[in-house]
């Protein structure tokens, strides 16, 4: 009797390692019984360079032996707006993500009555009723929650335009300073051939 209950005890152990379904993937495991994620991980409901268990079936914290590494980040998808308004000439108005939003152009300075007029003309005729695409910089809004922005229509950034043609000066932001250098040349330039406000 004894040799029937451990011989259908070993049958039922055996049938269901067979059946049931296996859950582990890739990577060799340590001495805890776990590893860090490499491969696929999104798969398996973990982070890249996440550390988990295999023997308690659930992620735990590996021991302090070193750092993980972070998941990457998805890269920000572009923002596309289209002008509704020339506020003046170097802030701009667009729905962003169903609001009307005021966006100011990133290294831009009008000087004086001039350039406002030149500048402002300007994106009348090239912007206005236009798609544009917005690129961020280090700060993304201002104190009264309008947007700070580079703003591109095809492969033409608006803001370098402006400087180079003259319509407007290069001004420097310590946050916002990703094309700083690139202004500064284009003023200089706009100067020397004496274009815009500076004839």
């Amino acid at each position: 009797m004894k040799k029937q209950i451990v011989s259908a005890l070993l049958s039922t152990s055996l049938l269901l390692g067979i059946t049931a379904p296996t859950y582990a993937h890739p990577g060799r495991t340590d001495g805890n019984g776990g590893h860090t994620c490499r491969t696929n991980c999104e798969n398996w409901g973990l982070n890249y360079g996440q550390y988990h268990n295999h023997n308690s079936g659930a992620p735990t914290t590996k021991p302090k032996q070193g750092t993980t590494v972070a998941p990457k980040k998805a890269e920000a998808q572009p923002t596309t707006v289209k002008v509704t308004y020339i506020r003046n000439g170097s802030a701009i108005r667009g729905y962003v993500n169903g609001k009307a939003t005021t966006i100011n152009l990133i290294g831009v300075k009008l000087s004086n009555n001039l350039s406002q007029n030149l500048a402002h003309d300007f994106l009348q005729r090239k912007i206005l009723n236009q798609t544009v695409t917005l690129e961020f910089d280090k700060v993304k809004y201002d104190k009264q929650g309008n947007l700070w922005a580079y703003v591109h229509v095809g492969k033409n950034m608006i803001n370098q335009t402006l400087v180079r043609e003259g319509y407007a000066r290069a001004v420097t932001n310590s946050a916002n300073n990703k094309y700083a250098t690139t202004l500064s040349k284009y003023e200089k330039e706009a100067a020397t051939f004496k274009k815009g406000i500076w004839k």
